[in-house]
């Protein structure tokens, strides 16, 4: 399945370099609302609307979850 398509990819990829600090070294089980909580906490410090912490979030449980269901006993992403 391809995202090629999709046309928010480039809105999508800026907010995985945005959160990455904040989870980028945990293991999967590790990320859920505890560990992201710094970057929500950050984004809107810096005066981002709670709409775009939102959508930055959206983009980042998309990924997680394909990163759980789907992709997790997938060889070729190992």
């Amino acid at each position: 399945m391809g995202n090629k398509h999709k046309r928010s990819i480039r809105r999508d990829a800026d907010a995985l370099s945005l959160i990455m600090p904040y989870i980028g070294d945990l293991p999967l089980s590790k990320v859920h609302l505890g560990t992201i909580q710094p970057f929500i906490n950050d984004r809107l410090a810096s005066g981002v609307s709670g709409g775009t912490v939102n959508r930055d979030l959206s983009s980042v449980k998309t990924i997680l979850k394909r990163a759980s269901d789907t992709w997790r006993d997938d060889p070729s992403f190992r």
